[in-house]
């Protein structure tokens, strides 16, 4: 017979506890994997900043080496291309984030409304529980007091007698 008290939807509020907690651990894992992919996209505009300066400095200097040149500009080029490539996979990602994020949110509520029903079914089991320690209590006192009634009924009815 299960306990007068037990939350018959504990099994779901687990459940449900479970899925926001591997919601918040994918969440916490996605948002490091922006962290890090945001500081490769910063090292390489650095490396593009740089490498433009560069460039610039070989252009500029008194004897012009074209294939130099060339050869910066290939890296620029290729630069540009991992920053366009890098900045795609951080929006991914971000998406990724914010759909997380909402997930979670979602999660947190049915979590939430559970947790109110359970709080709920406790203070009605908790009310039950008062009222049923308070009848036990008239029916004590109600013994009680048919148990003098009866016993000074029996007193008078000896002292009438004799």
């Amino acid at each position: 017979m299960p306990k007068r008290n037990a939350f018959r939807l504990q099994p779901v509020l687990d459940y449900r506890e479970h899925v926001e907690e591997t919601l918040r651990v994918a969440l916490a894992e996605l948002e490091r994997l922006l962290q890090k992919e945001t500081k490769t996209l910063g090292i390489l505009r650095d490396r593009h900043v740089v490498s433009m300066e560069g460039m610039l400095g070989h252009q500029e200097s008194a004897q012009l080496d074209v294939p130099r040149i060339g050869l910066d500009l290939l890296y620029i080029q290729s630069l540009e291309e991992r920053i366009k490539v890098q900045e795609q996979l951080i929006a991914s990602i971000q998406d990724a984030v914010d759909r997380q994020r909402e997930q979670l949110i979602e999660a947190a509520k049915e979590k939430k409304q559970l947790e109110k029903l359970k709080e709920s079914a406790e203070a009605r089991v908790k009310q039950e529980l008062k009222l049923e320690e308070n009848r036990t209590t008239d029916d004590i006192s109600m013994v009680q007091f048919n148990h003098k009634i009866r016993s000074r009924k029996q007193a008078i009815e000896s002292h009438s007698e004799g």
